[in-house]
């Protein structure tokens, strides 16, 4: 009996070298696409045994035949590992943020009120248009959740551009639209007025 040789290699070492149209990396596992199992990917040999096998190959048969069938039909759904689920779930969760994100800084850049995403027109053509937009937060919760994050990032930017130079700070009272007393700070770095005093100094 011919002894088998134990190579270990990654599960995405496997997808190259065994086809992207058998196998997949799913939750850190090496899956079979053809079999929709999960495949021991620690020794090539398991994974050559796995091809040979007659479940595969009879799987493999079926699949061949249902694609000859139909070249345009929709691929094979594979049931998602614990682990799978809990990746996507946070891609798309993170993507949603990002987005989420951008958008109140595009409204408040544009000084454009966010109460305007409550209009019903405005959250059709967002559902509609823009892919992952669904479920976009009210106004009221984009002001309690996100503009606050906005406000430290401009913080941040703030202050590592002013980092290391000599500032003037103006500070002036005024009221706003509720009556409420607010502080204007306006900041500017010194190196600014510099070519300004060099003009009327000549």
């Amino acid at each position: 009996m011919q002894n088998k040789t134990s190579v270990n290699v990654t599960p995405a070492q496997c997808v190259t070298e065994f086809g992207k149209e058998k196998f997949c990396v799913q939750g850190g596992l090496l899956w079979c696409k053809i079999c929709d199992v999960p495949v021991d990917h620690v020794q090539q040999q398991t994974i050559a045994d796995h091809v040979l096998s007659k479940k595969h190959k009879t799987r493999l048969g079926k699949h061949e035949a249902s694609d000859a069938a139909s070249d345009a039909g929709p691929a094979p759904k594979r049931q998602l590992t614990v682990v799978g689920c809990r990746e996507r779930m946070t891609e798309v969760s993170a993507a949603k943020k990002k987005l989420v994100l951008n958008l109140v800084d595009a409204f408040m850049s544009a000084n454009i009120p966010l109460e305007k995403l409550d209009n019903a027109k405005m959250r059709e053509f967002l559902d509609t248009s823009i892919k992952g937009s669904g479920g976009v937060p009210l106004a009221n919760t984009l002001c309690e959740r996100y503009v606050p994050k906005m406000y430290v990032k401009q913080q941040e930017n703030i202050s590592k551009k002013l980092t290391g130079q000599k500032t003037a700070v103006i500070v002036d009272e005024t009221t706003d639209v509720m009556g409420w007393y607010i502080a204007n700070v306006l900041m500017q770095p010194l190196d600014a007025f510099e070519g300004a005093a060099d003009c009327q100094a000549l």
